[in-house]
């Protein structure tokens, strides 16, 4: 005798199967200040699409691979300098400015 089915109205049959059938464990989880390069590291060494999101061990969101790529998407690239930093750091504390070619000239 194969698996009991669960007929939803005007859909194809279910198996009677419960999501602790179905899950993966252990769960994988991510602070709310995880950095989004740690969670796209996770998602991929764990195959997983996406990651719970965790305050006092409670469920308050989740990152999913779309939401990474919309974050990536909308972020302003930033030239990073040489010698460490960011552009906008040098700008903010020193008397050069960036060049076309993205290093530091003499205001």
């Amino acid at each position: 005798m194969g698996p009991a089915y669960t007929t939803v109205p005007n859909k194809v049959p279910l198996p009677d199967r419960l999501a602790r059938d179905v899950m993966v464990r252990p769960v994988i989880t991510v602070g709310e200040q995880t950095n989004v390069g740690e969670i796209a590291r996770l998602l991929i060494a764990h195959r997983i699409k996406r990651v719970p999101v965790v305050r006092d061990g409670r469920i308050v969101g989740i990152v999913s691979r779309a939401d990474l790529v919309q974050a990536l998407a909308t972020e302003e690239p930033q030239l990073t300098l040489e010698g460490g930093g960011t552009l906008g750091e040098a700008e903010a504390t020193s008397n050069y400015r960036p060049s076309l070619r993205g290093h530091l000239t003499p205001r």
